[in-house]
């Protein structure tokens, strides 16, 4: 779906969530990790994880274009349609990101996340033959949105546990980098080719390699061994659900950057996912144009995970937040707009920063979280990061009618900038670091150290 093809996006700021390279950090003897590091998949459960994820992302690349210009195309479908299938999707995550967490903690990682794709496949084969029999309408295709929707949102949490799970310790941030590397790449080729197959073949077959791509990572992930975890009744849910927030809370610097993101995302994710096509089948050649700039953005990803592979800031997180900045700029061109050439050059640029962010915020959360709260955090920490974007896909397609797309995109590169820099004000955004410390990381002045004691 579009959400789950474009979550990384602003995935990539609160949350952050996804992966490259430097080796996995550790005290005193850490060191930053060349090509030799990143020269091989780590081998075992992690290749297929590698390779189910990076099938599924290539199938899925496709998706934010023949959605969207599938909506758009329907008879009298316009910015606000396409912002209420978006806005459902979202709102759906939401509903289930917690669960997420708590089924990624309790149960078999490897089989929660084949039921979550199974789900999201079905979805939009669905809505695949519904295009293609030219019987779509859009409250089918946003109900349908919603259950895709609801399978990312378990989706997100269960994966972040299991990246640890299936790498070696000394391999975590090379994993990480493989995560994401394949990710940008196949994104790359998937948004290379698809406004050419939209034009072509149409947004329903497009739409069908997606929903096949999904089944095919169903099936290699069948063959990752199912690790057993401890768990309670069910009655103890609402007090696993309780222990993932008191730790949550106990790293300022997680809770101040999802703070920021709640509104930098919404920003963000509705300029992008519902103004862009908008804009681009105004002024950038409809389908073709635009998959030529998100080609361009995950070209910046791959760029970006060699870039970060060979950093190791001092500072990682105040280093993304003035990354940050990137995604600002982005939307202030899509206001003018510029070329289709300069748009994606502004695009790959936009990726390469994402890519460095996504990475070092991956990697604090594997190192500064126990692993036994890791989905729950990474829950917490998505479900704050994306609160608002149903509010944002459901009011920018009324906006810009109302008052045009150019102003309301200016007014979104404000408040994505404001909040941006938002984390810089956190003082724990400035202490934290890739080395593995004793306790929660800089916790703020108020937080209530026994608690974070009680939820490790």
């Amino acid at each position: 779906m579009l959400f789950r093809s474009t979550s990384w996006l602003w995935a990539s700021t609160g949350m952050l969530k996804r992966q490259w390279s430097v080796e996995a950090p550790k005290p005193c003897t850490s060191k930053i990790a060349g090509a030799s590091a990143a020269a091989s998949v780590p081998s075992g459960p992690f290749r297929r994880l590698w390779t189910a994820r990076t099938i599924s992302v290539l199938g899925s690349a496709v998706t934010p274009v023949a959605l969207a210009f599938g909506v758009l195309d329907l008879p009298g479908a316009g910015p606000k349609d396409l912002g209420l299938v978006l806005t459902l999707e979202s709102a759906a995550s939401l509903v289930t990101i917690l669960l997420g967490g708590v089924l990624g903690d309790r149960f078999p990682r490897t089989r929660m996340l084949m039921v979550s794709e199974a789900i999201a496949g079905l979805s939009v084969g669905a809505i695949a033959v519904l295009f293609i029999l030219g019987t779509a309408t859009v409250p089918i295709v946003a109900a349908l949105g919603f259950l895709g929707g609801a399978a990312a949102g378990l989706v997100f949490p269960i994966l972040a546990g299991l990246v640890p799970e299936t790498a070696p310790e000394d391999r975590l941030q090379s994993a990480n980098a493989f995560m994401r590397l394949s990710q940008a790449t196949s994104q790359i080729v998937g948004y290379a080719v698809a406004g050419l197959l939209v034009a072509s073949i149409g947004s329903g077959w497009t739409l069908t390699i997606d929903a096949i791509s999904f089944f095919v990572a169903v099936g290699i992930v069948a063959g990752i061994p199912a690790k057993a975890r401890e768990r309670g009744p069910v009655s103890h849910v609402f007090r696993e659900l309780r222990e993932g927030w008191r730790s949550f809370r106990s790293f300022d610097w997680i809770w101040g950057t999802t703070l920021a993101a709640t509104i930098w995302v919404a920003a963000f994710q509705a300029s992008f996912g519902v103004l862009g096509p908008v804009v681009a089948k105004a002024e950038l050649g409809g389908a073709r144009g635009w998959s030529i700039v998100l080609a361009g953005f995950s070209l910046g990803g791959v760029l970006g995970t060699f870039v970060v592979a060979r950093i190791r800031p001092r500072r990682p997180m105040v280093l993304a937040a003035l990354l940050f900045q990137g995604g600002t700029l982005f939307t202030l061109m899509l206001a003018v707009p510029f070329s289709v050439p300069m748009m994606a050059l502004a695009g790959a640029v936009l990726g390469v920063t994402f890519s460095v962010i996504t990475v070092l915020w991956d990697t604090l959360l594997q190192v500064h979280v126990p692993p036994e709260l890791l989905a729950r955090v990474y829950s917490y920490d998505f479900l704050g990061s994306t609160a608002a974007i149903p509010i944002g896909t459901a009011i920018i397609g009324t906006l810009a009618s109302n008052y045009g797309a150019r102003e309301v995109l200016v007014g979104a590169a404000a408040l994505q900038g404001l909040a941006g820099l938002v984390p810089l004000l956190v003082r724990g955004v400035w202490k934290v670091g890739l080395e593995k410390a004793e306790g929660p990381a800089t916790p703020s002045d108020g937080t209530d150290r026994s608690a974070a004691d009680a939820s490790r």
